[in-house]
């Protein structure tokens, strides 16, 4: 009876402990659910045993490859801009940490923003200033959103024939100007603090008439000191222009590589759509997603795979969306879990070679 008490009493400990995580797997359990089902309605046939012959394992390869790249290219940026804050390199496992568990929590909380104040305490903890560490981290973070506006431009001048439909145009430029608003109003206010300062204090103003915003001055004292901290990283970052051009280009290759999965993805089951077009579906994808609030954009970013690549002639689509997700987001997920689950403090601390 004594020992019946005790294991009770750790699986609700354990239950407390991991309840974010519970929930969240059964989301996106419920997800991955709903989109199957109304997959197999319109195609009770599922996958079959020809289907399964006809994979190409070699394209599955390719798939995890772009995630190695993403990766990779992830790390070594943050380990460049730790070494452009502290003037040290910074140890290449404790940036590949840092990039880890920066998707892992970016894709576990809502519209992403758990990565960043998560990154910042990660390297706090191992000997870095808070302001090196959030110049670090903002400056990766900045990289990242200015390479995807400098990819999504040239997409809606030259690849806007791709989507067929103004429902579909009309959230990916809403996108688009909520994922340019962070860079653009960090250089606003670079350019001219007052101006901004006050732009945003009159933008907030016309959100509390409308109801939207509860606290409009305490929201813009938050407001400012990020734009703050966004422009003394951008600042310290742009003194090396060699060091800021490394930065840009890495930023640049992971989302090239992000990009790039469904390609592969559509190869891996016999698709015969060309990069340039799936690589243009997949920005806009992106651009549809960025602004929803739900962890890791789920189940809009399947809706959206769906809406976007339902004109595909070719059966299978629920699990060509599956394999997708799993690369782009499961992994990135299980391997931010891998590293919080083996990591030991103390092994790495700033300053290290």
């Amino acid at each position: 009876m004594k020992n019946s008490v005790i294991g009770r009493d750790i699986v609700g400990g354990l239950v407390k402990r991991h309840t974010r995580i519970i929930l969240f797997a059964l989301f996106n359990a419920a997800v991955i659910g709903t989109t199957a089902f109304f997959d197999f309605r319109t195609d009770s046939q599922g996958i079959s045993r020809d289907d399964l012959l006809g994979i190409d394992p070699r394209c599955i390869l390719l798939v995890f490859t772009c995630f190695v790249v993403a990766m990779g290219a992830d790390t070594l940026k943050y380990r460049l801009t730790l070494g452009g804050m502290t003037g040290r390199r910074a140890p290449l496992p404790l940036a590949f940490k840092v990039a880890a568990l920066g998707k892992y929590y970016d894709n576990i909380t809502p519209f992403g923003a758990g990565g960043q104040p998560f990154q910042i305490n990660y390297l706090m903890k191992r000997g870095y200033p808070a302001g090196e560490a959030g110049g670090a981290v903002v400056a990766g973070f900045l990289s990242c959103q200015f390479a995807f506006i400098f990819i999504a431009i040239p997409v809606f001048i030259f690849g806007s024939g791709v989507v067929d439909t103004a429902a579909l145009l009309a959230p990916a430029v809403l996108g688009f100007l909520f994922y340019a608003f962070v860079p653009v109003a960090a250089v606003l206010f670079i350019v001219s603090p007052a101006l901004t300062g006050k732009a945003l204090g009159a933008l907030l103003s016309a959100g509390r008439k409308l109801r939207i915003v509860k606290e409009p001055d305490a929201l813009r004292q938050r407001a400012l000191s990020a734009l703050a901290a966004s422009r003394k990283a951008i600042t310290d970052l742009t003194r090396d222009i060699r060091l800021t051009t490394a930065v840009f280009l890495l930023a640049i290759t992971y989302r090239i590589a992000m990009c790039s999965m469904p390609f592969f993805v559509l190869r891996t089951f016999g698709s015969e759509l060309d990069y340039i077009s799936v690589f243009c579906t997949c920005v806009f994808i992106y651009l549809c997603i960025t602004f929803i609030p739900t962890p890791g954009n789920s189940g809009v970013a399947e809706g959206s795979f769906y809406a976007f690549f339902s004109a595909l002639e070719q059966d299978n689509l629920f699990w060509i969306m599956l394999t997708w997700r799993f690369f782009c987001y499961y992994l990135f997920i299980l391997t931010g879990f891998a590293v919080i689950s083996l990591d030991r403090p103390g092994e790495e601390k700033a300053g290290g070679r």
